[in-house]
């Protein structure tokens, strides 16, 4: 109850905010939350390859699924155009930003947002192609192509046997 609160006091520490965030969201304080994320949004970005910059790029992730699941879809496409530079870093951008310019009605973005997570190997296309907040895009033949393609691919990959390495004499 007192943390949104405090949160104005805590330092510009990207872990702190982003734990103080994240336990914001588990106590079903969203809109507590997406002013933390706003903070932390406002943060010069960490080193490359820093477990400060991993958080920080989570909650971009985390901050645009809040900002969209409040009903803010405006503010969840900025956030998206935000990430856009780091995503390839955290491919679960691409899920949130196709989701927040789905919402906002920009399906040609949306649709390079699912092209980019196929690209990148995403590790949950299987939701993404089934996610409801996707909406009219879903049913376009460039998505169902893009997935088809995908699957093919897959299944491919799947068939492809194994081969053991030779045995050691």
């Amino acid at each position: 109850e007192r943390l949104a609160g405090l949160a104005a006091r805590l330092p510009d520490d990207v872990d702190l905010l982003a734990e103080v965030a994240f336990r914001l969201i588990r106590a079903e304080r969203r809109e507590d939350a997406i002013t933390v994320y706003d903070r932390l949004l406002g943060l010069p970005l960490p080193p490359a390859g820093t477990h400060t910059r991993r958080n920080y790029l989570g909650s971009i992730n985390n901050a645009c699924i809040q900002a969209y699941s409040a009903g803010d879809v405006a503010l969840a496409a900025r956030i998206a155009d935000h990430a856009q530079p780091y995503a390839r870093e955290n491919p679960y951008i691409y899920h949130s930003a196709a989701c927040a310019y789905a919402g906002v009605g920009d399906l040609r973005r949306a649709m390079t947002q699912v092209r980019l997570a196929i690209e990148h190997d995403y590790e949950h296309l299987a939701r993404l192609e089934v996610d409801p907040d996707l909406g009219e895009l879903r049913h376009w033949p460039e998505f169902r192509a893009a997935f088809a393609a995908w699957h093919l691919e897959r299944d491919r990959a799947a068939a492809t046997p194994v081969t053991a390495p030779p045995a050691r004499a």
